[in-house]
């Protein structure tokens, strides 16, 4: 009689064994990007099988981002309790009888995370021996060692927006000379679209429109829109300066069409002078200016120049020279 109860108690023990060393099943946080304010962030789990309760405890980073819900699995069932009052700590715990089996990577648990500030926090599971605990139907712990084997970390991230801006070297270069445009937009942007409003354009020394800090040139004068679009993995924002640039010399006619004083495409800028503009008619030009009226320097003009011996100019009128 002693010796069968001894091979009882032995293939009892056995039987504790076999229970104990069952393998907990495997817990994964998934890695997840949001450009909103906030992310959801699943974890799935894959041999789940015969699950009566367990314990389990996620740290991330409270400077970054905050936990603020917990929404229980469409499968998973059961009484699930959470503690969300300790920054940077999530615990959870869960129990159903009799014990639950899900398909493997069914969701158990979706945490809710709100954005503090850009950047990315760690989702880790921690595990001092206690507070990461499995049980099966029977009530027996499972073993879950080593903890990187059942515990797969995750993360969430919040990339930082991109705000476009550019600056120039100059806002009012002369026509044909070369503008360095410096890109400003923070957020890392990885793409870039230059565009203008005018044709009259050319990139040059080896940049262009897709450049970081493109290099142009204006054909012709006058006012110029530019248009930055940047993009990233995450993000495209857009950045439009409206008569940004404002090509050729202010106040130096040209003369190229007529010889209408009031025509904007006879001025090398492609603006008729004002009261502080200085005015100079070069001995280049194709068509003499004719003033209509009477012409007031600081009025219509600023100070008025006749370059060369053979420049002219006509005025249908007075020229009054205030003091």
């Amino acid at each position: 009689m002693k010796k069968i109860i001894s091979i009882l108690g032995i293939l009892i023990f056995c039987m504790a064994l076999q229970v104990v060393s069952q393998n907990a099943p495997v817990t994964t946080a998934a890695s997840v990007v949001s450009t909103t304010t906030s992310a959801l962030v699943p974890v799935t789990v894959t041999g789940f099988t015969n699950i009566v309760s367990f314990n389990l405890k996620i740290l991330y980073d409270p400077s970054v981002v905050s936990a603020t819900a917990i929404t229980i699995g469409p499968v998973l069932g059961g009484s699930l309790s959470t503690n969300l009052t300790v920054p940077g700590e999530i615990t959870l715990g869960w129990f159903a009888y009799p014990g639950k089996s899900m398909a493997d990577n069914s969701v158990m648990f979706t945490v809710t995370f709100s954005k503090l500030t850009s950047g990315s926090s760690a989702i880790s599971w921690f595990d001092d021996g206690y507070s990461c605990v499995w049980y099966d139907g029977n009530f027996a712990t499972l073993n879950d060692l080593p903890t990187p084997a059942y515990y797969i970390n995750g993360s969430v991230t919040f990339p930082p927006p991109l705000v476009a801006d550019f600056t120039v070297s100059s806002t009012t270069p002369p026509k044909n000379t070369t503008v360095q445009f410096t890109d400003l937009t923070t957020g890392n942007p990885a793409t870039w679209s230059w565009s203008f409003d005018r044709t009259s354009v050319v990139y040059v020394n080896g940049t262009s429109a897709a450049s970081k800090n493109p290099q142009v040139q204006f054909n012709d004068g006058g006012l110029y829109t530019v248009t930055l679009v940047v993009t990233n993995e995450y993000f495209t924002e857009t950045k439009i300066k409206t008569a940004y640039i404002l090509a050729g010399i202010g106040g130096l006619w040209s003369g190229g069409v007529s010889s209408d004083w009031n025509n904007l495409a006879n001025w090398d800028n492609h603006l008729v002078p004002d009261a502080a503009t200085n005015v100079v008619i070069p001995s280049s030009a194709i068509f003499w200016p004719v003033f209509n009226g009477n012409l007031t320097l600081g009025t219509n003009c600023k100070n008025l120049t006749l370059s060369g011996t053979t420049s002219r100019m006509t005025i249908n009128g007075d020229l009054t020279i205030k003091p």
